[in-house]
Formats: structure tokens, sequence, C-alpha cells
């Protein structure tokens, strides 16, 4: 078990986020108003998160009629009571002023895309990819290897799970992967509302006639096609409906599963015996994982829209108010996990809301299991030590991650290192 505070997961250089307080005093009965777009925010993000929990578990925020909802219990509750907590009206805090589907859907329109997608993200479809993401992943250590330092998010947390879904689930090149990727980080992560939308736009444009060429062919077997071809409750989508669905599993695959990679690597570099633990296996592998996805959860903040008045965390709510519901916060929320800001692989239950809980449950999360179990495995074969070579910077709204990461890595010997490339062990 390894401690965790603030001081050492949240640290770093705050990426397009304004100066300001994040709490400042509340309305009468209210102790805080929370702004979650601020430096103080992420640069204090569990600490803020703690004191939420704390002392306001249900917050408003500087936007009128909007909450910010922080405890395990509350945030569970919200995420099962899909009628009451409605997602119509759009869940991303900054969603590039379009709905997707299914994300940003109801039942019966909900159930009916997520019955057209649920097969193609079953384990068993998944496992299948696992050997060409083990090559993968140990062809980019090896490119990372051969620099003095590299910025692993870019050589290796990101850049792996941006090509296996670009190139094994959706089927476009390792050319067409790196070119998407750059227009995600753009809408993404940029510091400016007008560029980041100009990456949503840029975004769209390169889906669209991927998209466009489908739909002129005979419906294939393939993911794309299908979703090209779909029908929702008997009625065939549109063009931009097809579009935006693909849109949507593009944000969901490869942002949230880089940023629970980055956390997990940036945790083994600050807590260095982890990493011979888990290379010896003397840890819990499938524990690691899990306790990765729980303290590394990148959704800080979705929101939903109240369909009905109701009392949450004795605030009382009124219909259309609304809520940003924190699964980063609820992760980290004493009631339910027990010494909650220290790691431990071996913690059980580890009942995490990393990937949602209810209807919307992540779409993904079986590649995203897939993905991190084979990269933190991959690392801990190849890796001696990650040593940390330069300022980091994180980003904290919509989800939370790293932006940079540079570092110095250091090989295991190379005996070692050719032994675990050829068991095929993920």
């Amino acid at each position: 078990m390894t401690e965790t505070t603030a001081g050492t997961t949240t640290a770093g250089t705050t990426a397009g986020t304004p100066a300001g307080p994040a709490l400042t005093p509340g309305p009468a009965g209210r102790p805080y108003v929370v702004n979650t777009r601020t430096a103080d925010f992420n640069d204090r993000f569990h600490e803020i998160l703690a004191t939420l929990r704390a002392e306001a578990p249900v917050a408003p925020t500087p936007v009128p009629h909007e909450y910010f909802v922080s405890s395990y219990d509350d945030v569970y509750a919200v995420l099962r009571d899909h009628e009451t907590y409605s997602s119509r009206e759009g869940v991303a805090v900054d969603p590039g002023g379009s709905r997707l589907p299914p994300i940003d859907t109801d039942p019966p329109e909900h159930t009916a895309w997520r019955g057209l997608l649920n097969r193609w993200f079953t384990r068993q479809r998944m496992e299948v990819h696992e050997p060409a993401i083990r090559a993968a992943a140990h062809a980019m250590i090896d490119e990372a290897l051969a620099t003095p330092t590299t910025d692993l998010v870019e050589a290796y947390s990101s850049r792996l799970p941006t090509e296996v879904f670009f190139t094994r689930i959706m089927g476009l090149t390792v050319e067409q992967a790196r070119t998407c990727a750059g227009y995600v980080d753009q809408a993404v992560f940029s510091d400016d509302h007008d560029a980041s939308k100009a990456g949503y736009a840029a975004l769209g444009a390169f889906i669209a006639p991927l998209v466009t060429e489908l739909r002129a062919r005979p419906a294939e077997d393939e993911l794309l096609s299908v979703i090209a071809h779909a029908e929702i409750n008997g009625e065939p989508v549109s063009a931009q409906q097809a579009i935006l669905a693909v849109t949507l599993l593009v944000l969901g695959g490869l942002e949230t599963t880089a940023s629970v990679l980055s956390g997990g690597l940036h945790h083994l570099a600050t807590h260095p015996e982890l990493l011979g633990a888990l290379r010896r296996e003397e840890i819990p592998p499938a524990g690691f994982l899990e306790e990765c996805l729980r303290m590394f959860a990148p959704s800080s903040g979705l929101r939903r829209s109240l369909t009905r008045p109701v009392e949450l965390g004795g605030v009382a709510l009124e219909t259309g108010d609304s809520i940003l519901v924190s699964y980063a916060s609820a992760n980290y929320d004493e009631a339910a996990f027990p010494d909650a800001a220290t790691f431990d692989p071996a913690r059980t239950p580890n009942r995490h809301v990393a990937f949602g809980v209810g209807i919307h449950r992540c779409l993904g999360s079986n590649l995203a299991r897939l993905v991190l179990r084979t990269a933190f495995t991959v690392a801990a074969q190849r890796l001696e030590a990650i040593e940390p070579a330069g300022e980091i910077v994180y980003h904290s709204v919509p989800t939370r991650g790293l932006v940079t990461f540079p570092v110095r890595l250091r090989p295991t010997t190379p005996e070692r290192a050719l032994a675990s490339a050829g068991t095929g062990r993920s």
C-alpha cells in the first residue's frame, strides 16, 4: 500500500484554466460556491473535493441553477436514477455544441443505441486484440527507450489507446489515427474556447467523409458500417446522427483511458517500489488496475438535468436544474473507501465508479481494461525505473489527467526484457 496525497498526485502546472479561487462563500445556508474552471480547482483538486464532501456535498456553481455533486452515495444515486436525472440535455461539461448519442440520450432512444453497440465491445470480442495491443506496447517502449528523455503521455499513455482504438476497433490507418487524435487534443485541451470549438469542428469534418462513404456502400458487419446504416426505434439514422455517434466513440475511447494510464504510470514513477512488485507479481495485477481506475478516474464532472423536484444531499433541487456528478470525488470518499488516499492494490471490495453506474455505464470498459492491463504489464516487464524529468501539466475539466509527463526511462536487463517480450503474458 502506498500513500497518495494531493501533493504527489496533483502537483504540476495548470493547463488552460483562469485564476481565481475555486471555493467562494455561498448563499445563505450553503457554505460554498465551487468553480471547477479555475487554476485553483486544478491545483488543489483533491483538497477541494475533500472539503466539498465534508461540508457541501451538493454545492452550487457560478452558473445559475447548476450544482456540483461530490459524495459517493449521492453520485451513485444520481447515476442509478436516469428517470429523475436525465442525460438528454447533454452530459459533457463542454460538449462542443452537439448532443452525442447514446450518452446524451434517455430511453427509449438510449436503449436502442446501446442494443446496437454493446455487442461490439464484449469482453470476448475485445480479448481477440490482446496480442496486437501487447506488440504495440512493446514497440512503443522500444522507441521511448531509444531517447534520453521522453514525454510518456505522448510516447505511450496517449499513443497506445489512440492507435489501438483507431486501427483495431475503427479499422483506420496509423496516420489517420494520429490526425484524428490531434483534433481530439485541440478540442479537449485547448486554452481558448474558439480553438476548442475549431477542434470539435475539425474532428467532425474528419469523421463526416468516412460516414458518407460507408452510407454510400452496402452495409457490412463492421462497427462503423453498422453505425452508418443504423436504425433506431425503426427509423434510419441521419448522416449527422451517425457522425455524432462516431464522434462520441472517439472522444470516449481515447482521452479517458489515456488519463488512467498516465495516472498509474505517474504513481509507479513516484512510488518506484511498486514497479518491481508489479513485475514480480507480488501485488495482484487486477487489483493494481482497479485501484488505478479508482484513484485516477478521469471524469471530474459529467452533467445531468432534473426532470422533477428532488432533494439531494440536503439541498432542494428544481425541475430543469443541472448537476455535475464527480466520479473522481466519489472514488475518494472515505465513507465508501476507508483510507481512500492510500493506493491499495489489494483493496476489496473496490466498488469504484470510474466507468459510471446504471444504463450509461461506459460502453468501452472491456476495451479500456484490456488496454490498461496490457500497458501496465508491459511497462513493468520492460522498465526498471520511471524517473520524472521535468514539470508535469494537468487538466481537470471535464476530465482529470496529465497533459505532459517528461521522464527518463531505465530498462530492465536485456535478458529480462527479452524474456518478457517473448512470454506473451499481459
